[in-house]
């Protein structure tokens, strides 16, 4: 009996964009959008999720066979597009350009105006500080402000942030 040989390099690369999404969505750093416009993201967003949903409708694997008979074709590929979709859209644009920042980031300084105040925005972003000119999804958000800096900046006052820079977008470690 010949043993048939698993692939697992899907698996390793699958489990390596998950982590990367993750990392994403939690991580401190603004993206430089005129290298990565909304637009740009939405498009290449669609493109991969019509590939995605071209190739579950016509594989022949077992599993998304079994998927597709027990709770039907249609349902199954309305649910896949939708999480495919949501889930290049934050990683084009948070976890692409946030690995690429990692490796050619320097220390710096920017300063910013604060365009919206956020309390108990997102779980892992109590009190937060939106800034001016910021349209990609997650980004131009401050978050983890102490109460001192909440109380004494409000909508339209500078914020000073010290990070680390990178053709890609900045890193926010402090802020004053």
């Amino acid at each position: 009996m010949i043993k048939k040989k698993r692939r697992l390099l899907p698996y390793y690369i699958a489990f390596f964009m998950s982590l990367l999404f993750v990392w994403g969505v939690y991580s401190s750093i603004i993206i430089n959008e005129s290298l990565f416009p909304y637009y740009w993201t939405y498009i290449a967003s669609a493109i991969i999720t019509i590939i995605c949903i071209l190739y579950f409708a016509t594989t022949s694997n077992y599993r998304i066979k079994g998927l597709f008979t027990s709770y039907g074709k249609t349902k199954v590929l309305f649910i896949l597009s939708i999480v495919v979709a949501v889930f290049t859209i934050i990683f084009l644009s948070r976890s692409l350009p946030l690995l690429m920042h990692t490796f050619i980031k320097e220390p710096s300084q920017m300063t910013a105006t604060i365009s919206s105040t956020h309390i108990g925005d997102y779980r892992f972003c109590h009190k937060s500080f939106e800034l001016e000119g910021y349209h990609l999804f997650f980004n131009g958000k401050v978050c983890k402000v102490d109460e001192k800096t909440y109380a004494r900046l409000g909508v339209g006052d500078s914020l000073t942030l010290i990070g680390d820079k990178s053709i890609f977008g900045f890193t926010v470690n402090d802020y004053q």
